[in-house]
């Protein structure tokens, strides 16, 4: 288990596009979202979430499963955004 502490608001907005996730899953940072539940369709939503919640735009360039494949991949290109 890792000590990564993902802030509240980020973890609700992840959780409400994992449509396979069980409710009381703990959201670990090395979680596979493909596996939780994220598809394509899934991952717009929650891209689209992000940005409105974080103020942020994710540019094109980041727009990969690479980014959208843990929660700690996501977290990483957001709080990078957050600071630019």
């Amino acid at each position: 288990m890792s000590e990564t502490v993902f802030p509240v608001n980020f973890i609700a907005t992840v959780r409400a596009h994992l449509k396979l996730l069980a409710p009381d899953a703990v959201i670990e940072p090395d979680l596979d979202l493909v596996a939780a539940g994220l598809d394509s369709l899934a991952m717009v939503g929650l891209l689209l979430d992000l940005e409105e919640g974080w103020e942020i735009t994710i540019p094109d360039s980041r727009l990969s499963w690479e980014t959208f494949r843990t929660p700690q991949s996501l977290w990483t290109a957001v709080s990078e955004l957050m600071s630019a």
